[in-house]
């Protein structure tokens, strides 16, 4: 099973944080999506093949979600959520177990 991991982009053309921290969240920094990178690390113990894609760094349009199984978004910035659910639609679309 291949597994994607999403870390979703930009909002509005500004950055905004998918995981809260102990002071809230930010719209304007950019942070290491550390429970991307735990799944990642729990994906490696259990041998699955996974990859990871930053939604910041690149257009979902060049993204090619029929290579996986499964896709994994976290999806934490409500005011965001429209943008990101495009994302997990577009993995729908090529059949993919969607998270």
């Amino acid at each position: 099973m291949k597994v994607l991991l999403v870390n979703p982009g930009r909002y509005n053309g500004k950055y905004c944080l998918r995981e809260e921290c102990c002071f809230g969240t930010s719209d304007t920094d950019l942070w290491v999506p550390g429970l991307l990178t735990n799944i990642a690390g729990m994906l490696k113990e259990e041998g699955y093949k996974y990859y990871i894609v930053d939604m910041n760094a690149e257009d979902i349009h060049d993204t090619h979600f029929e290579d996986y199984d499964v896709v994994v978004a976290t999806i934490m910035a409500e005011h965001a959520l429209e943008e990101d659910l495009k994302i997990l639609k577009k993995a729908q679309e090529s059949e993919c177990i969607t998270i």
